[in-house]
């Protein structure tokens, strides 16, 4: 009981969820603020090594160079020692992370799972009965599955290139701040290219993972039926619906492949521009 406005206070598991995806997503990150934080820093410091051995590279190359004509007297220890410790330290770090974010996304998506199963039992019972029973039990299912895609994909698919992206403009700035800053405005033109192509595509995304997810409950509900299926002769009806319903999954499912296809050959072709055009200008 809450003194102040003598109302029964809530506990914390029985607060509602965040209906926004960044915001639910973050709820579960701040349950686990030191686990995601040690995560990454770790991935930072992976993808920080990756970006510096390039430099140790350089270093080695030049005192080898110095030293052609005595190899033995070159200084080439202590770059070699940095760049076999870089390689090392990266190993590291990335193993580190692999057992970190191990921990870490599986506990999440079982909390996830197990939050949205009270938040559905919450429901009246006539929510039951107007909803298949197999496809809200998938899509618990398949948002934990979608959220352990995403934690992962922030941290090994996210991250380490936008790291890279931040060693590359420190290079350019050794070379030519023109060249840094070309860089910087043209990865932003592209990002923001990408970004509203994928939002304009958003719809077909859901609209196949909506499809599956139904598509799953009715082959659940079919399968636990299949004695009533057996006494009306009703095999061949049930399967000419569920290959009906099938069919417009997959007709989903290759919009949204599509879709992302497009994207990367947006990307691709950007990436060639980007790149062509850089190296034309530092000829």
């Amino acid at each position: 009981m809450n003194q102040a406005t003598g109302l029964p206070q809530v506990q914390a598991d029985e607060l509602p969820l965040p209906s926004r995806p960044v915001a639910f997503l973050w709820h579960y990150i701040c349950a686990r603020p030191w686990h995601f934080g040690g995560l990454l820093a770790l991935i930072i410091g992976a993808a920080s090594c990756a970006v510096a051995v390039q430099y140790g590279m350089k270093l080695l190359v030049d005192a080898m160079a110095q030293g052609t004509a005595d190899r033995g007297a070159a200084n080439v220890w202590w770059p070699l020692g940095l760049f076999i410790g870089l390689i090392v330290s990266e190993n590291v770090f990335w193993r580190l992370g692999g057992w970190l974010g191990c921990r870490t996304v599986v506990a999440s998506v079982v909390d996830i799972r197990v939050d949205l199963f009270k938040h559905l039992t919450g429901h009246p019972m006539r929510y039951f009965t107007e909803h298949f029973a197999g496809s809200l039990g998938n899509r618990i299912s398949a948002v934990g599955q979608a959220a352990g895609a995403i934690y992962g994909g922030l941290a090994w698919k996210i991250v380490p290139p936008i790291v890279d992206f931040l060693g590359a403009v420190v290079v350019l700035l050794t070379v030519d701040v023109r060249m840094a800053v070309a860089l910087i405005l043209f990865v932003a033109i592209v990002a923001v290219l990408i970004t509203g192509f994928g939002i304009r595509g958003r719809y077909k995304h859901q609209r196949f993972a909506a499809q599956s997810a139904r598509v799953g409950g009715e082959l659940v509900d079919a399968v636990s039926n299949v004695w009533t299926i057996k006494a009306f002769s009703a095999r061949d009806r049930e399967a000419e619906r569920l290959a009906h319903e099938i069919g417009f999954e997959a007709r989903a499912q290759r919009r949204s492949w599509m879709y992302l296809e497009k994207a990367r050959v947006m990307h691709d072709i950007c990436l060639s521009v980007m790149a062509g055009g850089m190296l034309i200008w530092a000829i």
